[in-house]
């Protein structure tokens, strides 16, 4: 295992995130806040271990119940369009798996017969953390995961959920707890967020 890490180079994507932190801000009746604007002159250089991707397109999606014009879905948007569009992997690491949009898109695509078989990777905790974790989601989790294997069944998609163990020898070992909220569609599509599904 290498700890891995992206950063961003230039000034739209930071400028971007600065804006909506501030209108955020302001939302939340914190005193007045202003952040300066991204210094073009400033080439920052790779942090170590770093891995190298090239230049790719990067965009911030957000979901606010409490938006000023209505409610804001674009993270929901985005998980369901991407699992819309996959042809071979889809490649999901999330902390809680409850939610019924996305489970019906993933269903939906299975159904699809005139499209390619796919391969359904699901990284998910053996057990919730805290009692009120397992009342709050747990069943509704259970029934989503049952929901999507049967589809899988029905369909022939191959589907693997999957637990995870700490290091080491030892027969009772914990599993590690997974906080990652991580979707992988083929080779095309990556988001890292702090959505649930």
């Amino acid at each position: 295992y290498h700890d891995m890490q992206a950063y961003l180079v230039g000034c739209e994507t930071a400028d971007l995130l600065r804006e909506v932190f501030v209108d955020r801000w302001a939302r939340s009746d914190g005193p007045p806040l202003v952040l300066p604007q991204c210094d073009r002159g400033i080439h920052s250089s790779a942090p170590p271990g770093a891995l190298a991707l090239g230049g790719y397109e990067v965009a911030f999606s957000r979901t606010d119940a409490r938006g000023p014009n209505k409610d804001v879905r674009e993270v929901e948007a985005l998980l369901v369009d991407a699992v819309s569009a996959a042809e071979h992997l889809i490649y999901i690491e999330t902390q809680y798996f409850s939610s019924r949009s996305i489970a019906d898109a993933l269903i939906s695509r299975m159904r699809e017969q005139a499209r390619s078989r796919l391969q359904i990777v699901v990284i998910l905790n053996d057990k919730p953390e805290a009692l009120k974790e397992e009342v709050a989601i747990g069943l509704r989790q259970a029934k989503m995961l049952r929901r999507i294997a049967s589809a899988a069944q029905e369909t022939g998609h191959a589907l693997g959920v999957y637990g995870t163990l700490c290091d080491g020898e030892e027969r009772e070992r914990p599993s590690t707890y997974i906080h990652s909220k991580m979707l992988i569609v083929d080779d095309r599509f990556l988001t890292v967020g702090s959505a649930n599904l």
